[in-house]
């Protein structure tokens, strides 16, 4: 499954689109009133997807890598809460249950159930303001954003049974591997 919505937030818009000043100098007539008009509706792309069970179980056979069950993507807030995730995969490999991307991710209580055995992440959240949050899943969570606007714990991994910190590893290696780019995971 994909969303995706390709309006942005006021918050960020208002300052990549020159917007913030937009309710206090109205533009009244001709080309440029046209223009201002086109730029405010590209403000608005928030996505609320809560409450579902989604489920992957393609056709048995193949060596296929899948890169997801669920896609979500705006520049603007993206709420996925108190979803059902399931992926019923036997040769198939898969990269993510989910992907998430947005200016403001909120990735809440939600269940990501995979094949233990399996390669990749339950879920990758990325977004400036990334809440990544007592979510329960097979493998681990990887939520990329700036240091001081994320929130990535508590997250639960049957894979942490298993293998002892190993998620911790992963989100430190990750995290080496960006830094200095101003993102954090």
């Amino acid at each position: 499954m994909t969303i995706v919505n390709l309006g942005i937030s006021f918050e960020a818009g208002g300052v990549f689109l020159g917007l913030s000043h937009l309710g206090k100098n109205q533009v009244t007539g001709g080309a440029s009133a046209s223009a201002a008009a086109v730029a405010a509706g590209l403000i608005g792309g928030k996505v609320l997807f809560n409450d579902n069970q989604v489920l992957l179980a393609p056709p048995a056979g193949g060596d296929d890598v899948i890169s997801s069950s669920i896609l979500i993507m705006t520049a603007d807030d993206a709420l996925v809460d108190g979803n059902q995730f399931e992926c019923r995969l036997f040769t198939q490999n898969l990269l993510a249950n989910g992907f998430i991307f947005g200016w403001s991710t909120r990735v809440n209580d939600n269940r990501f159930e995979e094949r233990l055995a399996l390669p990749g992440v339950s879920a990758m959240t990325w977004a400036a303001m990334n809440s990544t949050t007592d979510n329960q899943g097979t493998r681990c969570f990887l939520a990329i954003g700036i240091p001081a606007l994320a929130v990535r714990a508590p997250n639960r991994s049957t894979l942490s049974l298993y293998l002892n910190d190993f998620c911790g590893d992963l989100s430190r290696t990750v995290t080496a591997a960006l830094e200095g780019s101003g993102l954090d995971a």
